[in-house]
């Protein structure tokens, strides 16, 4: 007799314990994105498919300067030398080859850019990364020693 009281009491606790947990009916809709887009502290530069993931550019280079490749990665997560927009979010880091490529190709639309390099994140050997220069147009590399201008990208 014991048992089928202790099983109502059960099944009571546990109808009274999720009647407690609000239950979410329908998942908010995601906004997608477009290219040109001024969100997420900078400039949309690409989007998936869907437009709800993508690559945003800052509007403008890091303070301070050229940096060399080492301290680029280092200086990238601190919001001082982000523009006030860029400041606001996580996740900077240097472009890779290709994205700087796209950059280069989106610089009058993007604005802000110097005729001089741009560092990317791909390393070509041990002491050199791909650069682009934006002034011929053309990509190379440099020792990661030099200083050279940063625009910072960040993935969504």
């Amino acid at each position: 007799m014991k048992k089928p009281l202790l099983l109502y009491a059960v099944v009571l606790l546990s109808g009274l314990i999720q009647a407690q947990v609000p239950v979410k009916k329908s998942v908010e809709k995601q906004k997608s994105h477009f290219v040109g887009e001024k969100w997420g502290g900078g400039i949309v530069i690409f989007v998936n498919s869907g437009g709800y993931h993508g690559l945003i550019a800052e509007e403008r280079d890091l303070k301070g300067g050229t940096w060399s490749w080492y301290a680029a990665q280092e200086i990238m997560q601190l919001g001082c030398v982000h523009g006030s927009e860029g400041a606001k979010y996580t996740g900077w880091r240097l472009p890779t080859k290709d994205e700087l490529y796209t950059l280069y190709l989106l610089r009058d639309f993007i604005g802000g850019f110097s005729t001089a390099f741009y560092w990317s994140s791909t390393g070509y050997n041990e002491n050199e990364a791909w650069h682009h220069n934006f002034v011929l147009g053309n990509q190379g590399c440099n020792f990661k020693t030099n200083a050279m201008n940063i625009r910072a990208v960040r993935d969504f």
